[in-house]
């Protein structure tokens, strides 16, 4: 039987530091998907996106979900070009956290203001029917 090659074992160590990067990605609990590209004028990105229910590294060779890729069943070299790339996608996930919550907070406080606008006309249109109605039009 022969020994494992130098190249072997190196990519076990990368598969191994890619596994613990979606753990360390995954405790951050930003809660968002985010894309880069996984090499500059690569046309795949590295993608933090759900699949079947779990939160992963994905690489997508298109924008389809269809064609997202566990990072771990992808190539050698993808998997390489991945590991070089997660800091730029962890980046790139806190923009996209910090830009949804503004979101989010603006949606909901405009949507609270209009409910109050609309909740004060139903309260005027009441009080205008009801007086109407006290004056003896009944």
């Amino acid at each position: 039987m022969n020994a494992p090659s130098t190249l072997d074992i190196e990519t076990e160590k990368l598969n191994a530091a890619l596994v613990r990067a979606e753990e360390t990605i995954r405790g951050l609990r930003l809660g968002v998907s985010a894309s880069v590209p996984i090499a500059p004028g690569a046309a795949a990105e590295l993608r933090w996106g759900k699949r079947g229910g779990e939160w992963g590294l994905l690489v997508v060779a298109s924008l389809e979900e269809v064609g997202a890729t566990p990072v771990l069943s992808a190539s050698r070299e993808k998997r390489i070009l991945a590991a070089k790339a997660i800091p730029t996608l962890v980046a790139e996930m806190r923009r996209v956290e910090a830009a949804q919550e503004a979101e989010a907070h603006d949606a909901g406080t405009a949507l609270n203001d209009w409910l109050d606008r609309v909740e004060a006309e139903a309260r005027d249109t009441g009080t205008v029917l009801n007086n109407w109605l006290d004056r003896g039009v009944r």
